[in-house]
């Protein structure tokens, strides 16, 4: 974790630094202006049949922050249909890494284009009942030298996500459909999206990624982490129930450790409304008749 109080006098100057720690409600950040969705993302399609016979399919891509979208998968007389049963994610940070696995439910349709031997075919992604998120049904963690897995390493992904969950629904109230340079790096044309903690983090981290204003003496803080959470913000901005676990830090701490994690959660619903039908498809190991 960074040294905050440090970066805090460099940002504010001491006498700043004591102003800090109390905040008013008029502190609260201005909500940014919205941005156009990425045309160009990139979504792979894999496709493979087992000697069973059974055909399962991967969906990746960089707009699903590492996450793979795994299922089975059927011909139609159109194409293929796509069983959304589970979604693995992988995030590997400084101090460790967490390996988890999302029960999932949701239907695809993949349709293929006209093609030729001169031209290659085009593949049509078409979201018939968008994947919805159901628990983590199972995890790894490291942390420094410690390792989690089995019943431990899922209650403590478990709890994370359940925070993350809670904060994602809280930032899309306060931020609407916003997409950012890190969820989509493709991005080329038109206003370039905010990047997602530069833009986030001062509203729900204004101790640590500085307040929009000066802030005014009023309110109380609570020190956790070497950080003096304003639980006056906290009781201004957000729902009992996400206050605690900001006032103690876990909140910052989930959002140093995970920030893929959070803006996987933000985007999904906006994702397969509106940037999975555009995307840039490839389909690979289409199985022969």
């Amino acid at each position: 974790m960074m040294n905050t109080k440090k970066s805090l006098s460099r940002r504010f100057g001491l006498a700043g630094l004591a102003v800090w720690v109390l905040v008013s409600c008029s502190s609260i950040p201005a909500v940014p202006s919205g941005t156009v969705p990425d045309p160009q993302g990139q979504l792979t399609v894999a496709l493979q049949t087992d000697t069973q016979g059974q055909t399962r399919f991967q969906l990746t891509g960089p707009p699903l922050e590492g996450a793979t979208l795994t299922g089975p998968a059927a011909r139609t007389d159109t194409g293929w249909t796509l069983t959304a049963t589970g979604l693995d994610w992988f995030n590997n940070w400084t101090d460790g890494w967490t390996r988890a696995r999302f029960t999932l439910d949701g239907e695809l349709e993949l349709t293929p284009g006209p093609g030729s031997p001169a031209v290659p075919r085009t593949w049509r992604l078409t979201v018939r009942r968008p994947p919805v998120i159901d628990v983590p049904d199972q995890a790894k963690v490291r942390f420094y030298d410690q390792y989690f897995w089995g019943d431990r390493a899922l209650t403590l992904f478990t709890d994370r996500w359940n925070r993350i969950e809670a904060a994602a629904a809280e930032l899309n109230k306060h931020f609407g459909a916003l997409w950012f340079a890190r969820t989509l790096p493709t991005f080329s044309w038109g206003p370039k999206p905010p990047n997602f903690q530069e833009t986030v983090g001062p509203w729900l981290f204004p101790e640590v990624y500085g307040y929009p204003t000066p802030p005014v003496p009023g309110h109380a803080v609570h020190w956790a982490g070497d950080i003096p959470w304003d639980t006056g913000y906290s009781a201004a901005v957000f729902p009992e129930t996400l206050r605690p676990v900001r006032d103690s830090g876990t909140l910052f701490q989930d959002f140093e450790e995970t920030p893929g994690l959070w803006r996987l959660a933000y985007v999904w619903n906006g994702f397969w409304a509106i940037q999975a039908p555009a995307a840039h498809l490839t389909v690979k190991g289409i199985p022969h008749e």
